[in-house]
């Protein structure tokens, strides 16, 4: 809206897909507004001579956002008919009458206006009495927030069940079907070798080319012999230059035949002077003396016969084959022995014979030893450690995700103790890791690993599994105070795990065989190792698979037949240390928790303390008056007091340190609302982070109901209801269990909570929501449910921090009726950087600039005191000559008014932009004045108003010091000028004189 009546000539509003109004800014006003509105403040007690009690009064014109909202709800002609829009008021107006009968019906705490039976409505003028939930209601609304968000979070299920699952599954399914200890012979032939292959052959001195290529035909695979006759030296070296795999042709095996007999012969045949038995008799010699040729008698080798030289090679009648393989190719030799065994057979009996005769030959492993089984079976046990580091990355992700949106201190705030919410979250996280360890023991015992689920040690398995969940959980908690992100929570989380669990086993596996290393392993390392959860689930469930080892566990004083499952060396070790580790990871949770959610003790801890030195400057009148107010001791009953709060963040890049609220010094009372304002940055958000115990305090102090916020946490969080700047939400949680999360917290009885739920829903208009998750809702949707969770519980304080922002117009009013309805009798803090919002809802606006209270008071208070003065603002005729008509509306101003300033006179533009000092004419001359000339200036439409909020808080804003590389420099120079700056009059900038045009920032 500001967008458009700042920049455009005319503004068009669409409704229901037609264009309802077309018009300048005043034209649209003129047609669809209120009119003006009178905003009266009056004195407490008025004198005779002030018989109507007025000390202040402020006329404000409609918005264009009221506009908008009336033609934007597509309303008929007749619906804006001018004695209708007469009747109707603004809706600052609706706010104040609101108001007014919110505060009669409201009565002071301790007086009897409701009976003991009456429910009260959710979100009403009326207060009642603080609830207070135990520790078990505490936890059951915990219980049941981690039920539904695990229901829903998928990836919360796979990291915590299906991963560790999948893990197990793989070292099962790896010892079962992948050999581990499958005993059954594997046949072998050269067939299965892989690709195209071709039997090389050569000829050794004694064997001829036909006999040869006889053998080997009777084989499987097709031959080439080559030329001539070989030695086996040059047989390899043929081989070496690489003629064994050519042509894409692969040549696994080669034969270098020495001798192959005659096979057609059946009797002795005559070798010099020596009768040499046939083939079928292999190495024997008849005559002249009877003697057998030893196997492998290499040819042309002699031996002493009878004191006679014999040369045994000439004599050998047996098959003489070299064979020569790859050994890249696995089993290639007994493949290929067995191929020169078949075509042996085949052609010694005869292809008639024994033609689709084979020699089938397999390969048969021994059987593991027990030894073999146990580090076989060791996978189990690795592969569990490393499926279940994920569960641990999981419950941690989640516990930092709560506590980087804000849920969890939102939670906090709302009355949960931490003990309630780690103990919750233990309870949550152990149960739902319960699903992960059963699944992983039953299929443990369907793939039957004997070593872990015998009779004897089926107990200790289970018992070691669980005191992992136990401890991991806990021990994560701590770790979790670490990060602040849980996307890197949840990696590094991870990473840690895996490497402590499976991957440390087996370095420690390594460390304990190495002779150099192995007391170190057994005599430090394991003793520090065992700190981790993770390495004491590898490590025991190890040892139990190997407790029967002799050559492993005798040496450590185990008997031949092995420790029992529970003694120290075995398991008792691993689960001390995780049964005693759980526990003080828990307390150290608590104590890190406790220092962090505890003011007092966060600062006994801060070793660093950063400040700088106090801003002397001037005071605003009305800041003075407050600060001195407080300091008396008047406001020490209020509600919110705060006296020299103080916030100083250390420097970044060498900058000093900045100073993020300046010794503030306020009360706010019961039934006040107050208006928090700044620019981002300006210390309001900071403000409420330490009232809240977010932040803590450089210096002063502040009181909640008269509870110290440092010392006194407990107590002030029973009274506040907070809407952060951020939504808090969980986001796979419904509306509905957000506000029964929170009611449960707040106290709210079960019998009641149904029905009160039901009905916050409603006042929020929420019911078309209250099934849906809070990740589908849009940005205003998820306001509303962050504003109804504030005030679920009636809280006495509520800080509302920017509660509408990136709200449409329509929603935004709504929140503002619902605010305005609901807060009589509480004290409300309001922090917006909406103008029109803190109009409608504050009784007193503070504006902070650089963290420093600059000016408080009413609305009308800000705007007499700080305002220039009455803001005309006009639009010409269609039919005027623009830039004669500036002229003579410039020199009519001049005439009638001393300090004219001129916001905007664009010739070119069809209009015009004054401001007008009060006090030289009234407010009622100034409008009879410009109808007497409105046809001779040529005005078309025009409103008179007072300085809004909005160009006061502009002006202030102007003095903000940005935050960032030259945050030095600017401060440097925001403190030497400071009580100049503060102290020149307002509207410097934007508006200059029209006597002076030279002049653009004094006055």
């Amino acid at each position: 809206m500001d967008e458009a009546e700042e920049l455009g000539d005319r503004i068009a509003i669409m409704a229901a897909g037609r264009v309802k109004c077309v018009g300048s800014s005043l034209f649209l006003k003129s047609q669809y507004g209120v009119g003006y509105t009178l905003t009266i403040a009056k004195v407490a007690q008025a004198s005779s001579e002030q018989s109507y009690g007025v000390e202040l009064f402020g006329v404000s014109v409609t918005t264009l956002e009221e506009v908008f909202l009336r033609v934007g709800r597509d309303h008929t002609e007749a619906d804006v008919a001018l004695d209708e829009r007469l009747q109707q008021a603004s809706f600052v107006r609706q706010i104040s009458e609101e108001r007014e009968r919110a505060q009669s019906s409201w009565r002071p705490e301790g007086s009897s206006w409701r009976s003991s039976n009456q429910a009260a409505e959710p979100l009403t003028a009326e207060r009642t009495e603080q609830l207070n939930a135990s520790f078990a209601r505490h936890v059951q609304a915990l219980l049941v927030k981690r039920w539904h968000n695990a229901r829903r979070d998928r990836k919360a299920w796979c990291c915590q069940i299906i991963l560790p699952l999948i893990f197990l599954l793989a070292a099962l399914f790896a010892m079962t079907f992948a050999g581990i200890g499958n005993y059954e012979a594997a046949a072998l032939s050269p067939e299965q070798l892989p690709g195209p292959q071709q039997l090389l052959a050569a000829l050794g001195p004694k064997a001829e080319e036909a006999a040869a290529k006889e053998l080997l035909a009777n084989g499987r695979l097709p031959v080439e012999v080559t030329k001539g006759q070989m030695n086996a030296t040059d047989f390899s070296d043929y081989l070496e230059q690489g003629y064994y795999r050519t042509d894409g042709v692969q040549r696994w095996g080669a034969m270098r035949l020495v001798s192959v007999p005659d096979w057609s012969k059946n009797g002795s045949t005559t070798v010099g002077n020596f009768q040499v038995a046939s083939w079928r008799h292999p190495g024997q010699v008849l005559s002249p003396t009877a003697f057998t040729v030893p196997v492998g008698t290499l040819w042309g080798e002699q031996a002493s016969v009878g004191g006679a030289p014999v040369p045994l090679g000439d004599l050998n009648n047996r098959v003489q084959v070299d064979l020569f393989w790859n050994s890249s190719a696995r089993d290639a030799l007994p493949m290929f022995y067995q191929q020169l065994h078949e075509a042996t057979l085949r052609t010694a009996l005869g292809a008639a014979k024994l033609q689709d005769s084979r020699i089938l030959m397999s390969n048969q492993p021994f059987p593991l030893t027990s030894s073999q089984k146990d580090l076989t079976n060791t996978q189990t046990s690795l592969n569990l450690a490393l499926g279940f580091a994920f569960i641990p990355a999981s419950v941690g992700a989640f516990v930092v995700l709560e506590r980087e949106t804000g849920s969890k201190h939102l939670q906090v705030i709302s009355g949960v103790n931490f003990v309630s919410y780690w103990f919750s979250t233990w309870i949550w996280d152990i149960l739902n890791y319960m699903v992960a360890a059963v699944l992983s023991v039953l299929l443990i015992a369907l793939f039957k690993v004997e070593s872990l689920v015998s009779a004897e040690t089926l107990p200790w398995t289970c018992l070691c599994v669980l005191l992992y969940g136990v401890s991991c959980s806990s021990f994560t908690y701590m770790l979790s105070f670490l990060f602040k992100s849980h996307t890197a929570a949840q990696n590094l989380l991870l990473i840690v795990y895996l490497f402590t669990g499976g991957i440390l086993m087996i370095v420690m596996i390594v460390l304990s065989v190495l002779p150099t290393t192995k007391d170190l392993a057994k005599n430090v390392l394991v003793w520090i190792f065992r700190i981790m959860p993770n390495f004491c689930l590898a490590d025991s469930l190890t040892n139990l698979i190997t407790r029967k080892n002799v050559a492993i566990w005798m040496g450590n004083g185990c008997p031949f037949e092995g420790c029992a499952p529970y003694d120290l060396q075995i398991a008792g070790y691993d689960m001390l240390y995780m049964g005693v580790g759980s526990v003080i990871w828990f307390l150290a949770t608590l104590v890190l928790e406790l220092g962090f959610a505890t003011p007092k003790l966060r600062a006994l801890f801060q070793f660093r303390r950063f400040d700088a030195g106090r801003d002397d400057a001037q005071l605003d009148r009305h800041v003075q008056l407050e600060k001195e107010r407080v300091q008396s001791g008047a406001a020490d009953g209020e509600m919110v007091v705060l006296k020299g709060l103080r916030k100083v963040f250390p420097g970044r890049k060498g900058a000093p340190p900045k100073v993020a609220v300046q010794d503030m010094f306020f009360g706010i009372p019961e039934g006040e609302c107050f208006g928090y304002l700044g620019l981002n940055g300006a210390g309001k958000t900071t403000t409420m982070k330490m009232l809240t115990g977010e932040e803590l305090s450089t210096g002063g102090e502040a009181t909640l109901g008269g509870y110290n916020i440092k010392t006194q946490q407990n107590q002030v969080r029973r009274l506040i209801g907070y809407c952060p700047q951020f939504d808090a939400l969980i986001g796979t949680l419904t509306a509905r269990e957000h506000l029964t999360l929170f009611a449960r917290i707040k106290g709210m009885p079960e019998t009641e909570l149904h029905r009160y739920v039901d009905s916050l829903l409603d006042q929020l208009t929420l019911r078309p929501y209250a099934d849906k998750q809070a990740m589908s809702f849009s940005g205003g949707t998820r306001r509303k449910l962050s504003l109804g969770l504030s005030l679920v519980g009636d809280p006495r304080c509520v800080f509302l921090d920017e509660p509408t922002t990136g709200v449409d117009p329509e929603s935004r009013r709504f929140m503002w009726k619902l605010i305005s309805g609901t807060m009589v009798g509480r004290a409300v803090v309001l922090t917006t950087h909406s103008m029109e919002e803190c109009e409608a809802l504050c009784n007193r606006i503070g504006i902070m600039v650089n963290g420093q209270l600059v000016c408080l008071g009413s609305a009308s208070q800000l705007k007499a005191t700080h305002g220039y003065g009455y803001q005309f603002e006009v639009t010409f005729v269609a039919s005027a000559e623009l830039a004669q008509a500036h002229g003579k509306l410039r020199d009519f101003l001049l005439q009638r008014f001393e300090g004219v300033r001129e916001e905007e006179n664009v010739s070119s533009r069809p209009r015009a932009r004054y401001r007008l000092p009060k006090g030289q004419k009234q407010i009622s001359a100034i409008f009879r004045l410009v109808e007497e000339h409105k046809d001779s200036l040529c005005i078309s439409e025009y409103s008179v108003s007072e300085t809004t909020l909005e160009q006061l808080f502009i002006q202030f804003a102007k003095h903000q010091v940005e935050e960032g590389v030259e945050a030095e420099v600017a401060t440097q120079a925001a403190s030497s000028s400071s009580e100049e700056k503060l102290t020149i009059p307002r509207f410097q900038v934007e508006a200059r004189e029209l006597r002076d045009p030279g002049r653009s920032s004094a006055v």
